[in-house]
């Protein structure tokens, strides 16, 4: 069983009859179930009982002087989901002034969970008429988008700290199936409203998505350590032993450190000329051509070319680097269908690396070279040099690839984004932060629990697997108001699209630096930018990001 999610409509009448007759005759729904037991979905039930849950809620719909010891009817409807509660609501504007007529004693919705066990999360509770005491009332808008009505209760709810009444929820939906990968957001909002951490009964995993939690645990490298691995699958996590990706501090740091001159400001400053002039370059190509792919020629050839000649690596075998770290992002996650047909490109990829620890393959000053150093002065071993090389490639291009796909699409899509950008050049670094914002390249990593955590009312065990969600993170609407929506004055510097703390990506200056000389080359060259095409998602599970966003562009 899925996380459920169910709308509740419960109204407290005097004219049960009069009720029932418009439930039926007005509305069209049968009543199904005269008990008041059946919660299930699309279950019509009445209940009249003089208990003190009755007054409770006659008190909450504003009846101060309810009795206790009264009858109280209530009619409830269960919906099966937020658009069924939407259909209900627009069903009720049909009728409004029969409505109030027969509701004496308010009327009340409740949006719920439901977790495997049948064990009932109320993410929020509103009145339909009459006024109740905070932190009860919402004033909610079933008309608005159903996405946004979730997020923004949801974001009351926590906002009062009204904790959940699971003290663990659980899922046991597949965050990495086609399904999800293809539209996560609504399945990543209901496990935000869930609660701060949630169980995957389907991988055994624990998972945090609200923005806080999640920044603060990648920092926490003592208690949601790397070492012990960073997938999902130990056979995967064998592979990733000794490198930078699962490693602590120290030996975190010393890895980092055989590079860290490189990718400090004062050293990618060297590599600014050299970046910005393979950019115009290559984008004189594309104006030249009319129409191309923004993916296949631009996302994959760019951001390739350019750490493959920082690190000083040939020509040729480079066309490994994109489909092999691709499928190496795919292993992070389960091994499902998408890692197995992606096996080859991984396979490929990782023997052609395995000849690159070679000084006679490497451009002499580049990055590659570096890492050789270390090697020869017995900071690293040979195999720790290929995993070096491995992981900053990796890193180095997946992020950029795909915020790069995301971000000409968005630019084609957002005719105001593209003239505001030609129009003043300081917003480049702005869209870029938002597009990998929204567009978040890489949903998140793993880390295991070194020791019992409590975050809000769950206890994530000592030893347990941890999904650090960056993605539901960055679209968390606590930390970020209307997070659906592209807004190029946000800036949102704070976002975890390249992971935070001692774990940062070490290559985020040049993924900057990448996207703001491509973004001047455009603004320089191109006049007027738009879709040739429909565009194509990608299907990896643990990368978001476009296999294919055709574009044409003009000169100007």
């Amino acid at each position: 069983m899925a996380i459920q999610r169910l709308g509740h409509v419960g109204i407290w009448v005097d004219d049960l009859q009069k009720m029932t007759n418009f439930y039926s005759e007005v509305l069209g729904l049968q009543i199904t179930d005269a008990t008041g037991e059946d919660v299930t979905p699309g279950a019509v039930f009445l209940s009249s009982r003089p208990d003190k849950a009755h007054h409770e809620l006659a008190l909450m719909a504003g009846r101060t002087n309810h009795d206790p010891g009264r009858l109280i009817n209530q009619i409830s409807w269960m919906c099966e989901s937020l658009e069924d509660l939407q259909g209900f609501r627009q069903r009720l504007a049909a009728s409004e002034a029969t409505f109030h007529e027969i509701v004496t004693h308010g009327m009340a919705v409740g949006i719920y969970f439901y977790d495997p066990e049948g064990n009932r999360s109320e993410v929020f509770a509103a009145t339909g008429l009459d006024d109740v005491p905070q932190p009860y009332k919402r004033a909610i808008d079933l008309d608005q988008p159903l996405d946004g009505l979730l997020q923004d209760l949801d974001r009351q709810h926590r906002a009062d700290g009204i904790p959940s009444s699971l003290a663990q929820p659980a899922t046991d939906l597949d965050l990495f199936s086609a399904d999800v990968v293809a539209d996560p957001f609504p399945v990543l909002a209901q496990l935000r409203a869930l609660g701060p951490v949630v169980y995957s009964t389907r991988h055994d995993f624990y998972v945090l998505t609200r923005y806080e939690d999640v920044r603060a645990a990648t920092g926490n490298w003592r208690s949601f350590t790397s070492a012990q691995g960073v997938a999902l699958t130990d056979e995967f996590n064998q592979q990733l032993v000794g490198s930078v990706l699962a490693s602590d501090p120290p030996e975190h740091s010393a890895l980092r450190a055989v590079l860290s001159d490189k990718l400090a400001p004062r050293g990618l400053a060297a590599t600014r000329e050299q970046i910005s002039r393979y950019a115009h370059q290559l984008v004189a190509e594309m104006v030249a051509r009319g129409t191309f792919d923004g993916v296949v020629d631009v996302a994959r050839v760019y951001p390739v070319n350019v750490v493959g000649d920082l690190v000083g690596l040939p020509m040729e075998g480079r066309e490994n680097l994109q489909p092999g770290a691709d499928a190496t992002f795919a292993g992070f996650g389960p091994f499902n269908e998408y890692v197995m047909e992606h096996l080859p490109q991984l396979i490929a990829y990782t023997d052609w690396m395995g000849t690159m620890a070679d000084r006679s393959k490497l451009t002499p000053g580049g990055w590659g070279e570096a890492v050789m150093d270390a090697v020869d002065d017995g900071r690293l071993t040979q195999l720790a040099a290929i995993k070096t090389l491995s992981a900053y490639l990796v890193a180095g291009m997946d992020t950029t690839v795909n915020a790069i796909g995301s971000l000409l699409r968005l630019l084609a899509d957002r005719p105001d984004v593209w003239a505001a950008l030609k129009a003043d050049g300081r917003l480049a670094p702005p869209v870029f932060e938002e597009i990998l914002r929204l567009e978040t390249p890489v949903i998140g990593f793993f880390r295991v629990a070194t020791r019992d955590t409590t975050i809000g009312e769950s206890v994530i065990p000592a030893g347990a697997k941890v999904l650090l969600h960056w993605e539901a993170a960055n679209r968390d609407p606590v930390k970020y108001p209307d997070p659906d929506t592209f807004d190029i004055s946000r800036n949102p510097v704070d976002h975890l699209a390249f992971g935070w703390g001692p774990h940062a990506c070490t290559g985020q200056g040049l993924a900057r630096m990448e996207a703001a000389a491509l973004l001047e080359a455009l603004a320089a060259q191109v006049g007027a930018l738009e879709l040739a095409g429909e565009p194509v998602l990608g299907r990896n599970p643990v990368l978001r990001g476009y296999e294919s966003v055709p574009l044409r562009v003009l000169p100007g």
